[in-house]
């Protein structure tokens, strides 16, 4: 199952147990959705281990969240039966794995882009990029 999906279920299934619109998960939903595809990690399986590729262009705020999101992923339906598909794993993040390739996602709010990788960007490619106001993102421990 791909990351987008799982990231979807997740936070749609918690936003529906958990107050609905304007509540924190209905934001990470939102995230999951402005993200698209394009945005979510990659990984590459070791055995239990796996190895998240690092995206420059990430906030460390919006790294933070998808963390978050992937820790609250149940192996439980709400039915309470077995969810279909791999346990979660251990994801650990190294210098050493490969950076991902895919390019930064454009149309973002501003706040989900690391500031220091949006500076280093020339005009045009800023211009190109189309990013949005910043947007409030929710606390989460």
């Amino acid at each position: 199952m791909q990351i987008l999906k799982i990231h979807r279920e997740i936070t749609r299934e918690a936003a529906e147990a958990d107050g609905g619109p304007g509540s924190p998960w209905e934001i990470l939903f939102n995230l999951v959705e402005r993200l698209g595809k394009n945005g979510q990690s990659s990984d590459e399986s070791d055995g239990e281990m796996h190895i998240v590729r690092v995206k420059d262009w990430w906030s460390a705020e919006v790294q933070r969240l998808l963390e978050f999101i992937d820790s609250n992923r149940s192996t439980v339906t709400i039915l309470g039966t077995q969810r279909p598909g791999t346990r979660p794993h251990c994801h650990t993040q190294s210098q050493l794995a490969p950076r991902s390739m895919c390019g930064a996602v454009p149309g973002l709010p501003k706040n989900f882009y690391n500031q220091t990788w949006y500076q280093s960007l020339r005009s045009e490619q800023r211009k190109k990029l189309k990013a949005l106001s910043a947007i409030e993102l929710p606390v989460v421990d």
